[in-house]
């Protein structure tokens, strides 16, 4: 067996892992959070290496795979450690893994059995006709329906679901009823299912509905049906990633091989991602999309369904129209592109002409940094928690990274070609918003790359001989982003408005009737903040705390304006049981225009007086 095949299981894991492990552990320390995101870059480069089957040419590459697969086992274990930290964690994550396991052995028991059918039927009636096409979704459904069984069917756990599927659920409510859904609020969903919303910078919640149409066209059917339960969005996502991975198996050519990757990747799937749409978008419509590549107009058509279903596809959008030139010349990538922003325009143009400005709004509200961007890898984490620099670097680090991606497919078709998912897929890291749904689905999309190709693919050429100009380019881009955002830091922290001038946790004591030991709590944090700047400051928090483990937010809208050169007081309600002197705090305070953070180690030094 070629050692690709493990090599992307590798690359897959490691990816899954990265995400994984980014909690709130990882603010506490440079160093953890540094090793995350080497993760994802090992991860990274073992996708490339495998695409050029760098592992299978030589004793070289198979040794290189061996201290890789070391070096990603080191890593793995020591992030995913901050994780397991107590009983409950460990008992809690062991289930975890014997349903997914479970489920993945079914899934791809089932792939195998499917497809071992569906090759003996192509082999003599040479193609795949509609009827046999319909028999095999339907035992696709019913190998999800296993999967899904298998991960639910003896948990007892209750789940409200995530803001994204309490948005798509509702949204489709509205609109069966008549209603649009991009001039509602979303709050009512989510204070019935008890969700916790985005939290915006300028220090509310975002109720607004920010997805484009086809998110909830897609869902209407099910609550259509009465459907109330989240978990129906579940069985949609298990659905779909059981179809992308037959689709992947069966493009192969039925290589029994490429079954290995695929089951890391419903492994992630099944455990990682709770929304269906970006697998719908990504994994399906981009898929076949790749698949019916040499089509520009049906491709087309599959790009726009993609982008009419969530954002994140749209970085993709312009790799395939690169390729599709290359391929095809500009008939073709004009064809491709006429195609899918047709279809864009079709699913969404009922809605803007309802409200023009509130669905054009929201649907490209993207493009603005209005989301606190605590949540996932990222490196604008980094920077708040380490070395304070603004948005700006950021947005510049991920515009580079895009197009020096696509300039690197233009002249390296052939040998660059894996930078069509790893671009998209990666560039999340780089901003300040990044969750594991923005890249697992894009994985099932490289997976079709190295295991189908056509003839097309085969005679593919880098307009380029020499490797220099890819390499001498890379460099220029990570030094004006480092130059950037060196500069950009000084200028940030010189403004220095936002200043913690003081912080400390108010801690109650306690005796234990049972033990007759002093307990500790924490019954909230003092700051004093002082505002540099000339404006007036609407002044948000969020508190991360270690030993024990939480998070919370205190907005903005509940509290006092902070005027321009002035200093106030906040008291801020954070409550914790049993804290000790392993407790830490970290607390960022941020406006719409600035943030600012601290860490705080809390010293217990109490000494009960004599009475």
């Amino acid at each position: 067996m070629e050692k690709t095949h493990l090599a992307f299981a590798l690359a897959i894991l490691d990816l899954g892992v990265s995400f994984l492990s980014f909690t709130e552990q990882q603010y506490f320390s440079a160093l953890a959070m540094l090793l995350v995101f080497i993760l994802a870059l090992l991860s990274a480069a073992i996708f490339l290496l495998s695409y050029k089957r760098y592992f299978d040419h030589s004793a070289n590459g198979q040794m290189a795979l061996t201290v890789l697969a070391i070096i990603s086992i080191l890593l793995m274990y020591y992030d995913l450690s901050f994780n397991l930290i107590s009983p409950g964690v460990l008992s809690g994550a062991a289930n975890a893994i014997f349903r997914v396991s479970l489920a993945v052995i079914l899934s791809i028991v089932s792939i195998y059995a499917i497809g071992r059918a569906a090759k003996d039927y192509k082999s003599k009636e040479k193609h795949l006709t509609a009827r046999s096409l319909a028999v095999l979704a339907v035992f696709l459904i019913l190998a999800s329906v296993l999967a899904y069984e298998a991960m639910y069917s003896f948990s007892n756990n209750g789940w409200g679901g995530v803001d994204e599927l309490a948005y798509n659920y509702y949204a489709s409510q509205l609109f069966l009823n008549g209603v649009n859904p991009y001039t509602q609020s979303m709050a009512p969903i989510l204070n019935a299912r008890g969700i916790m919303p985005t939290v915006l910078l300028n220090g509310s919640y975002e109720y607004a509905y920010d997805y484009p149409a086809l998110s909830f066209l897609s869902y209407a059917p099910v609550t259509a049906l009465g459907v109330t339960s989240f978990y129906s969005f579940v069985a949609i996502l298990v659905f779909l990633s059981i179809l992308s991975s037959f689709a992947v198996y069966y493009k192969s050519g039925f290589n029994n091989s490429a079954l290995i990757p695929i089951a890391a990747w419903l492994a992630l799937a099944f455990s990682l991602a709770s929304v269906s749409n970006t697998f719908l978008a990504v994994s399906v419509f981009l898929l076949f999309a790749y698949i019916f590549k040499e089509k520009p107009v049906l491709s087309g058509i599959l790009l726009g369904l993609g982008a009419s279903v969530t954002q994140v596809a749209w970085f993709a959008l312009p790799f395939f129209y690169i390729l599709t030139f290359r391929h095809r010349g500009w008939k073709g990538m004009r064809n491709q592109i006429l195609a899918s922003a047709a279809v864009f325009v079709m699913v969404n143009i009922y809605f803007v002409a309802l409200s023009p400005m509130a669905t054009i709004g929201n649907i490209f509200a993207l493009f603005g940094s209005t989301k606190l961007p605590f949540y996932g890898p990222n490196l604008m984490q980094f920077f708040i928690s380490f070395f304070p620099a603004p948005y700006l670097a950021m947005e510049i680090a991920s515009g580079l990274f895009l197009i020096w991606a696509l300039a690197m497919l233009y002249l390296y078709t052939k040998s660059a070609k894996a930078v069509l998912v790893l671009a998209p897929a990666f560039a999340f890291f780089l901003a300040w918003r990044n969750i594991s749904i923005y890249a697992i689905p894009y994985v099932p999309l490289l997976l079709l790359m190295f295991y189908h190709k056509d003839r097309r693919d085969m005679a593919e050429k880098d307009i380029l001989k020499t490797k220099k100009p890819m390499a001498y380019s890379a460099l220029a881009v990570i030094a004006v982003v480092l130059v950037a955002t060196i500069c950009l830091h000084y200028s940030y922290a010189a403004k220095d408005t936002l200043h913690i001038n003081q912080m400390m946790p108010i801690v109650y004591v306690s005796l234990n009737n049972y033990t007759h030991n002093y307990q500790f709590s924490l019954g909230g944090i003092y700051l004093n903040l002082t505002n540099n700047g000339r404006s007036n400051e609407t002044v948000s928090f969020l508190m991360v705390s270690r030993s024990p483990n939480n998070e919370g937010y205190v907005l903005g809208t509940t509290l006092k304006t902070l005027p321009p050169e002035g200093t106030a007081n906040y008291t801020l309600n954070y409550r914790l049981p049993m804290i000790d002197n392993s407790t830490k705090l970290f607390v960022v305070v941020f406006s719409k225009d600035y943030m600012t953070s601290k860490s705080l180690n809390i010293q217990i030094n109490y000494t009960p007086s004599r009475t």
